[in-house]
């Protein structure tokens, strides 16, 4: 398709060439320094790094960039935990045949003097609590705070203060996590305020894609 008719599907940030990508992750965490907590991540197997993707906006998209940020045998996948550390798993040793049990590691990555964050307990947070994280710095703590909020079900006090984070000004992925989080929540009712969120340009194609999204109602 992308051959053939080009103009119809979306084009690749970039084309790196030769090589055999197995994972990417993008991290957004304030625990670990500039330039690594906000940024894309591609792991490739075929040149045995980890590459760092610098990116800057362009238009709708984006111009990324590529920078050796991890030398690793047979690197498969990277994560994020949300205490600010990273985890690169390699299958060095590993064959197309059984070599044994002592095969590939997985290797954690700090970093020197950083702070990293603290795990909150979701379970035993408030709602209040929870809609906080919700508008955290930390990509992680975002995702599973949106989790037990959902979890949790509507209720008129946690879709209140939802809707006020959506409306306050504050970060862009902090009110982006809010708005998607109070769709799932609140569906159809949610709308009032996701009208009101799109007439403020930072968010609007945001509110707008909720309103669009008809899955849950």
């Amino acid at each position: 398709l992308f051959r053939n008719f080009s103009d119809e599907v979306v084009a690749p940030l970039a084309d790196y060439g030769g090589g055999s990508g197995t994972g990417m992750l993008f991290v957004q965490d304030p625990g670990l320094p500039a330039p690594f907590g906000d940024a894309l991540y591609s792991v490739d197997w075929g040149t045995n790094f980890i590459y760092r993707h610098p990116l800057q906006p362009r238009g709708a998209s984006f111009t990324a960039g590529q920078e050796v940020f991890l030398g690793l045998p047979r690197p498969t996948d990277i994560v994020v935990d949300g205490a600010s550390r990273l985890f690169a798993a390699s299958w060095n040793g590993g064959q197309y045949r059984y070599a044994g049990e002592q095969i590939g590691y997985i290797a954690r990555l700090t970093y020197p003097g950083a702070k990293p964050a603290q795990i909150p307990d979701l379970a035993r947070a408030t709602d209040a609590r929870l809609v906080e994280l919700v508008t955290s710095g930390n990509q992680v703590h975002r995702r599973f705070a949106q989790h037990e909020l959902v979890r949790r079900g509507p209720a008129p006090d946690r879709i209140a203060l939802l809707e006020k984070r959506v409306l306050d000004a504050g970060s862009l992925p902090g009110r982006v996590s809010a708005i998607f989080t109070l769709k799932q929540l609140a569906g159809a009712e949610s709308h009032g305020v996701l009208v009101r969120a799109a007439a403020d340009p930072a968010v609007r194609e945001f509110a707008l894609r909720a309103l669009a999204d008809h899955r849950d109602e």
